[in-house]
């Protein structure tokens, strides 16, 4: 959700052919649609694949629904078609985020569940990057978030972190309605997926991409 793209750093030094990371804009609506014709307009000429985690997925779903000649595939990682935890996105909204992060627990927390070891300071180094009137925006894009009704023929797959308490795994479900083809991975690892666990799903996307 920092939509900064560092903490996709170690994940992108491990793939053998050239990556782009896109970042998400900080002016403008950050809804949805917004966030998904800002990207449009920044996509490769040539065939490529996109990798979207977390806050990206549906992102990457209303670029599947546009048709887009070149786009050749998409990697969902633990990810959401539908708020995934209403209760904690409400909270996120009523407190900044960053304030939640001072917190005494907030390390350990972030630590166990979401990352690991030192990648926390990557995590807190992007976050301080995007202001907090941002992140509270694209909070509420993700509580009124609606299925995008759509079906793609896309090949497409997704990889579910084995350890995640942010995303429940029945929003594979959801995927799976608008891309019938979606393979699905279970991968050892915390929420923020290709960052705590980069090898693993350089492997299977390499795969995937046939790269």
């Amino acid at each position: 959700m920092d939509g900064t793209g560092k903490l996709f750093e170690p994940f992108c030094s491990l793939m053998p052919v050239p990556t782009v990371t896109i970042p998400l804009p900080q002016f403008g609506p950050q809804t949805y649609d917004f966030l998904a014709s800002h990207i449009a307009e920044q996509l490769p000429n040539e065939e490529f694949v996109i990798v979207a985690e977390s806050f990206s997925g549906p992102i990457a779903a209303l670029l599947a629904a546009k048709n887009i000649e070149n786009l050749k595939g998409i990697v969902f990682v633990a990810t959401f078609f539908s708020c995934p935890r209403p209760v904690l996105v409400s909270l996120a909204k009523l407190i900044p985020l960053k304030s939640l992060l001072s917190l005494p627990f907030a390390k350990t927390f972030i630590s166990r569940y979401l990352l690991t070891g030192f990648k926390y300071s990557l995590f807190i180094s992007a976050l301080k990057e995007v202001k907090n009137s941002i992140l509270k925006e694209r909070l509420i894009s993700i509580s009124n978030l609606k299925m995008v009704k759509m079906q793609s023929n896309l090949p497409s797959i997704y990889l579910r972190a084995s350890s995640d308490c942010l995303v429940p795994a029945n929003q594979i479900d959801l995927f799976k309605q608008s891309f019938p083809s979606l393979q699905v991975k279970y991968v050892k690892g915390t929420h923020f997926l290709l960052l705590s666990n980069p090898e693993a799903c350089s492997e299977i996307i390499r795969k995937f991409a046939g790269i």
